[in-house]
């Protein structure tokens, strides 16, 4: 019986190896993005950030930038805002938002004296 211990480390790494999960998330060009934004959130915003519709935030704006963290600007295209936006959860991978709220962020001008 006393033999056997000297195999657990051989079994627990063998194990462990195959319960990893594979990383299967894909890598998200500026291209690509760009493209989902045009398609998805340019129709209220604008596609430059600009808003065609004037209940929407002005993502050029720095006030409205610092008004809002990254997580809240996840969240609101995750969940959407009631009737005003849709929600992206079942539509959008999660990697999909995070980089929308990164191309978001790099649409804002700066400050006008």
């Amino acid at each position: 019986m006393l033999k056997y211990w000297k195999l657990i480390p051989i079994f627990l790494v063998i194990f462990g190896c195959a319960a990893t999960r594979p990383n299967t998330s894909k890598t998200i060009d500026d291209a690509e993005i760009d493209a989902i934004f045009v398609k998805r959130c340019a129709g209220c915003h604008g596609a430059d950030g600009e808003p065609s519709n004037p209940n929407s935030p002005d993502f050029t704006d720095p006030k409205f930038q610092n008004s809002i963290t990254d997580e809240q600007m996840f969240k609101s295209i995750k969940d959407g805002k009631g009737n005003r936006m849709p929600a992206y959860d079942t539509i959008l991978e999660k990697e999909e938002m995070q980089q929308l709220v990164t191309h978001i962020r790099k649409m804002v001008k700066k400050e006008k004296k």
